[in-house]
């Protein structure tokens, strides 16, 4: 599996008008950068508050990479992107982060049961991983794993 970056960077411009309502401006950049208090987006964040009655108040750059090397999705009693595997991880200010990964693999399960086996070694990997690199939303780290399961979309009875 190798990603690539996309040729462009995303950045979109949050306006706030004087009711309140939110709209918003989209372009797209060549720019190397990703960091929005830099060019060309603080470069084109006055220019265009300078043309606009409603207020500049956010800038969010996103970059995009795709894989170069697409696989063929598998095949299996869980491989819809309907079920998931659901991660709930706990941080240290008490919020939580939740994760739900679709397609899971049975492997990813325990047998006969909807609780995830958290000691199979792709999924212990991911856990790990997701602790050690990933914040909450007030940008605390992440303590634990507090939930792990499988969701599924209720089944439909075949043939009626």
């Amino acid at each position: 599996m190798a990603l690539v970056l996309d040729p462009t960077k995303k950045a979109t411009f949050g306006f706030k008008d004087q009711d309140g309502k939110r709209a918003s401006v989209t372009l797209f950049t060549t720019a190397a950068g990703v960091d929005p208090t830099a060019a060309p987006y603080s470069v084109t964040a006055p220019l265009m508050q300078a043309c606009s009655h409603a207020i500049l108040d956010s800038v969010r750059v996103s970059v995009t990479a795709h894989e170069d090397t697409p696989a063929t999705p598998g095949d299996s009693a869980y491989c819809s992107g309907l079920d998931k595997l659901y991660l709930s991880f706990r941080g240290e200010d008490g919020g939580y982060v939740k994760l739900n990964l679709p397609g899971p693999k049975e492997n990813q399960f325990v047998a006969n049961s909807i609780k995830a086996n958290v000691s199979q070694t792709d999924l212990a990997a991911l856990i790990a991983y997701i602790i050690a690199n990933c914040k909450t939303a007030e940008g605390r780290p992440l303590r634990a794993l507090d939930a792990a399961f499988r969701r599924s979309p209720p089944r439909t009875r075949r043939g009626i």
